[in-house]
């Protein structure tokens, strides 16, 4: 791969990511350096340095992907494959590419790391349930976020219903509680597909690095300009409130909501569950979910 840096006012080396065992690579210089390969591009335009660095960053990197943290590896791997990969149809590494994505980071949420039995392991990645000082909370951004997004975003449009289907049939209330709260959250970009994560400061269910994701056009190192396209393509958003419609309806609503109150009998899921009743009715006011 040749020197390892990125840009900046002055270089900035990250040597220990050339290390052949991936496994000793530093946690927060893996977040570092997928922060500056997503944000290099929209500052200073596309560069062969960026496009070279993510797919080895990206294969590196996954099993790193571990426990919560702020500056998310995940999160920072998606929003690094919206950059360089802004469309299914226009990534500069090809569809297979983006099929391999899919497979490999797409899938890593149903890693057996990420669950304990058939529920998702507390404290990590991709558990929306996060208990603070104040209580327990139901995310309203996050990793979780970022993979139903990845996968909306850059799966053939004519396997979004199976894959809703096979999202929707897991059977762990607080997966389906952040389901839900995504479904909620992502009413906005179906409502203005053109817009990116980072076109409205108000927007929720942002994840680590989203808000550079503006779309727009990209000058490359040549001087020629990258229109991104709008975030979600018409069919795609078609395809999706089609399937949301089909898969989902109020019983199995019902059915997570029953199963959140077995996980807390006291007052500590209170807001949990009041966060989840008004996702649902958003839900299911958007859907007609019957």
């Amino acid at each position: 791969m040749g020197e390892a840096w990125f840009m900046g006012d002055e270089r900035r080396m990250f040597d220990a990511l050339m290390a052949p065992d991936v496994s000793a690579w530093p946690v927060d210089e893996i977040e570092q350096a997928l922060s500056e390969s997503s944000s290099g591009p929209v500052c200073f335009g596309h560069m062969r340095e960026w496009s070279e660095w993510f797919p080895y960053l990206l294969h590196a990197s996954l099993e790193h992907v571990g426990p919560w943290s702020p500056a998310s590896i995940f999160g920072g791997l998606v929003t690094n494959m919206m950059v360089h990969c802004p469309q299914r149809t226009s990534s500069r590494y090809g569809e297979k590419f983006v099929d391999d994505v899919l497979a490999t980071l797409g899938q890593l949420p149903m890693a057996a790391r990420f669950w304990s039995g058939d529920h998702l392991a507390t404290r990590t990645a991709f558990q929306p349930l996060q208990r603070w000082p104040v209580g327990v909370r139901l995310a309203d951004d996050g990793d979780l976020h970022a993979a139903f997004w990845l996968v909306a975003k850059y799966l053939h449009p004519d396997n979004i219903e199976d894959w809703l289907g096979s999202v929707v049939e897991i059977d762990d209330p607080a997966w389906g509680a952040g389901l839900v709260c995504w479904l909620a959250q992502a009413g906005p970009a179906l409502d203005d597909p053109v817009s990116w994560p980072g076109s409205d400061e108000a927007r929720q269910g942002a994840w680590s690095g989203s808000h550079i994701l503006r779309g727009g056009k990209i000058a490359d190192e040549d001087g020629v300009e990258f229109d991104c396209g709008p975030f979600l393509e018409p069919g795609r958003v078609a395809a999706l409130s089609a399937a949301v419609a089909r898969v989902l309806d109020r019983r199995r609503l019902d059915e997570w909501r029953q199963r959140l109150l077995l996980l807390g009998r006291d007052e500590s899921l209170d807001a949990v569950l009041g966060t989840y009743d008004t996702h649902c009715a958003a839900v299911s006011k958007r859907y007609r979910l019957s």
